[in-house]
């Protein structure tokens, strides 16, 4: 008989959408009934090949989108089919939006906010929250748009010669935010 490799996890995905914002661990474990010399491999899909994993020991699975590749060769040299699972890691926050205009924030009663867009790496900006806030910092208004946007007019609930600030927060499809204030 071949053997069979269990994959085990060190927790569920910590961020949205499946991603890891936090990077998990892993540990193998193989069974055989011939109980002849098992060994395990891995595969990072890092260009390094694949390694012998020595039992008992765990594997951090670095940033990004990695499967990783498994299987046991037993003492007689029988090898189970390889077998695989996928991570999305992104621990890291994008990079904060740069709010290009306006450049001071006394208003008529429109305010048109734009920004340069955001970057992210590996899982990408889904979009950004823009919040529009009172003098005092009470949030006022705020838009959810989409990642591909670069700018959010505010229409209504603005006083004219009155002083807003607007805060610009990226939010990558892992869950991380920057956020940029003016």
């Amino acid at each position: 008989d071949t053997p069979s490799t269990q994959l085990s996890i060190s927790k569920l995905p910590d961020g949205a959408n499946g991603w890891y914002i936090t990077n998990p661990t892993i540990s193998l474990d193989s069974w055989d009934l011939s109980e002849m010399g098992l060994n395990i491999y891995y595969d990072l899909k890092d260009g390094l090949g694949s390694k012998k994993y020595t039992l008992g020991a765990s594997l951090t699975i670095p940033d990004g989108v990695r499967t990783v590749e498994y299987f046991g060769i037993d003492g007689f040299g029988y090898r189970e089919f390889e077998l695989t699972y996928t991570f999305m890691v992104d621990g890291s926050d994008p990079i904060a939006p740069v709010i290009t205009y306006p450049g001071s924030i006394a208003t008529s009663t429109i305010l048109t906010v734009q920004w340069e867009a955001s970057e992210d790496l590996p899982s990408g900006i889904i979009g950004y929250l823009v919040e529009l806030c009172g003098a005092s910092g009470a949030l006022i208004e705020s838009a959810m748009v989409g990642g591909t946007s670069t700018e959010h007019t505010f229409a209504s609930a603005l006083v004219n010669g009155a002083t807003y600030s607007v805060n610009v927060t990226a939010i990558d499809t892992a869950g991380n935010m920057a956020k940029s204030q003016q």
